[in-house]
């Protein structure tokens, strides 16, 4: 029966305190499951993250897999396409992937026609091209028409590009040349020769709109740029000599281009079917404009042929449908019977008298006017320097032509090396030696005498001469600069002006202290001081808190709660004095009419905190000491009923 008795007793105590620790472990639930998602998180997200970087590793291997069995490559054809006439060894393979490999020993062969080449039923499987080392040379038109074609790779060993290797290979964006290779080169992805003096092939497939030439370049290859359609503006530099044939066959967005006086020679069908040409400026020094130049540049509308041609070959301007005029000199002594269209209406030849373009148009019953060699007429310029500001001049002319009229760019105010619309110009600066020229469509030129400009003055500084009328605010006030007035010394010393305004100060927005106000006028700067003081307020003293006496017992007994409540007497006391607190809201409106420190205390703070249940930790603990407590007890109290027995 004590046995039992014990036995019970021991588990009552062991449940008793199960059931206070579960308290304060609810009480902590909040807690503890906060605390273990975070922890789930994080996990989860590194699990994530490593199968993450498993699967990019695994498809990568593939890739690298497939790759390797290309290169190892299954070959899909071979081609024997060695020159003849040498010992040459020289053999194409298409491997599955796309790629077209020549390789060998020696030179490869030429083909005349664009359809010629021994894989030309399979162009459009190819994408890539290796010209391998050992491949001397690469063969007329030998990738023409590979239209899928992204990038060739030209070994060290190739000497020679032979013309039209990559015509219309329209993907083409990227031709890379061996750094080891000592007759080509790759700049951005453009073939030119070993020291860029030639640029041989800009790749179809770019997309950039403007493209400027090298100025080391001297020579435009054949077909250096044909249907590069993405172009709508190309630079070439003065270095230039010669345009090959068909250099710019194609470019149908390229509307206007510049042709230098250093081009002494223009290939055939050069700007063929370039579209969106309107306007071209030939060189003063090309003597023959050849065979198709221009043909079938449909939006042409103006052309002047310059001193110095002697001939226009077939079809130069045959298909130019909106071409309305053309200057042909006398220097020109030979136009073929197709350099022109017989059927333009509304197309005029101007020309001189007795010339064979004046036969040519009558022959073909052309249009035609009879240049009079009479230069415009300059009938005033005005601002010379009649009329002036002191900061700039503006120059305008007024000019006349009978026949057949002012050209569209007829005013030149540097002697004729550049040509505007506009008949005005405008100095800022003292210039001498200007000379205007105007000329009219068919080319003759009229020109003014030297003209100087020296009355031109800058503003050297300012200064305020009249400080506002008021230099004295408080903070928030508005800038008010009534009464400024400003004084402008010009860089001659002696003009001076005074101006009240178009000037400008800031900061507008002023501070307290001494502002320093800058003022603005014409790009020069000077500074003025204002005060700015803090507003006050006039009821500042009324609204004041009245400060409790050092000295009174109120004051006394306010510093003896702070320190109470600094020490631990409300960890001690705070269930025993709980009951007597009636109204935490009325202590607190108490202390907030008092003055009171940064060590203001939170009475409902410090009660929530003292009367919450221990941690998880603390638990452990409790219930292990009620256990031992409730086990003593229990076999204390048996041992008494034997006794009593006894």
């Amino acid at each position: 029966m004590r046995k039992n008795t014990i036995v019970i007793t021991i588990l009552f105590s062991f449940i008793f305190s199960i059931g206070i620790v579960s308290v304060g472990n609810i009480l902590n639930k909040k807690e503890q499951s906060i605390s273990q998602v975070v922890e789930t998180a994080k996990y989860q997200a590194e699990e994530k993250k490593l199968l993450s970087i498993n699967d990019e590793d695994s498809e990568d291997g593939d890739i690298d897999d497939e790759d390797n069995g290309n290169e190892e490559g299954e070959i899909m054809a071979e081609w024997d396409i060695s020159a003849t006439g040498e010992e040459n060894e020289v053999f194409a393979y298409l491997l599955e992937d796309g790629t077209l490999i020549i390789t060998g020993e020696g030179r490869m062969k030429d083909w005349t026609t664009s359809d010629g080449q021994e894989w030309n039923d399979k162009k459009m499987e190819i994408t890539s091209i290796i010209l391998d080392e050992g491949v001397k040379n690469i063969g007329e038109c030998a990738f023409w028409g590979c239209e899928n074609v992204t990038e060739v790779a030209i070994s060290r060993t190739v000497e020679t590009i032979s013309e039209d290797v990559f015509t219309y290979c329209r993907s083409l964006t990227n031709i890379e040349v061996d750094e080891d290779n000592e007759y080509y080169k790759s700049i951005e992805g453009v073939l030119f020769d070993k020291k860029a003096t030639e640029i041989l092939c800009y790749p179809e497939g770019k997309k950039a709109t403007t493209y400027e030439i090298p100025d080391t370049v001297r020579y435009i290859g054949t077909s250096a740029f044909i249907e590069c359609k993405s172009l709508e503006s190309i630079t070439i530099p003065n270095t230039v000599v010669e345009i090959k044939n068909e250099a710019f066959w194609g470019c149908s967005k390229l509307t206007e281009i510049e042709i230098p006086n250093s081009v002494t020679s223009i290939g055939n069908s050069a700007f063929n079917d370039c579209a969106g040409l309107t306007k071209v400026k030939i060189s003063n020094s090309v003597k023959s404009v050849k065979n198709g130049t221009f043909f079938h540049c449909v939006n042409l509308v103006q052309v002047m042929i310059p001193e110095g041609v002697t001939n226009i070959e077939n079809y130069a301007f045959v298909g130019c449908s909106r071409l309305r005029w053309i200057r042909i000199p006398d220097s020109v002594t030979n136009i073929e019977d197709n350099a022109f269209e017989d059927w333009c209406e509304d197309f005029t030849i101007y020309c001189h008298e007795n010339s064979v373009a004046k036969e040519y148009a009558e022959t073909k019953k052309i249009n035609y006017e009879i240049i009079d060699n009479v230069a415009p007429e300059i009938i005033s310029i005005t601002g010379n320097p009649e009329t002036w500001t002191k900061g700039k001049v503006t120059l305008t002319v007024i000019a006349r032509d009978e026949q057949p009229g002012l050209a569209d760019e007829a005013y030149s105010f540097d002697g004729g090396k550049t040509w505007q619309v506009s008949n005005q110009k405008t100095y800022t600066d003292n210039t001498k030696g200007i000379q205007i020229k105007v000329r009219d469509k068919v080319g003759n030129i009229s020109q003014s005498e030297e003209i100087n400009i020296t009355k031109i003055i800058k503003i050297d500084r300012i200064a305020v001469k009249v400080n506002p009328n008021k230099t004295s605010y408080h903070v928030g006030d508005t800038l008010d600069t009534t009464g400024l007035q400003i004084e402008v010394i010009y860089d001659n010393e002696i003009t001076r002006e005074v101006i009240k305004s178009g000037f400008t100060c800031e900061p507008k927005l002023l501070t307290a202290g001494t502002n320093k106000i800058t003022v603005t006028y014409q790009g020069k700067t000077t500074t003025f001081a204002i005060t700015v003081k803090e507003r006050i307020e006039e009821n500042e003293d009324q609204d004041q808190v009245e400060e409790p006496d050092e000295d009174t017992d109120e004051t006394d007994e306010w510093e003896e709660i702070e320190d109470w409540i600094e020490t631990d007497e409300l960890e001690e006391d705070a269930m025993e004095d709980w009951d007597e607190i009636d109204d935490f809201d009325e202590i607190e409106e108490e202390l907030s009419n008092k003055e009171v420190t940064s060590k203001s205390y939170d009475f409902e703070k410090e009660a929530k905190a003292e009367t919450s249940l221990p941690k998880t930790g603390h638990s452990i603990v409790i219930f292990i000491l009620l256990t031992i407590a409730i086990t003593v007890t229990c076999i204390l109290y048996v041992k008494y009923k034997e006794y009593k027995q006894i």
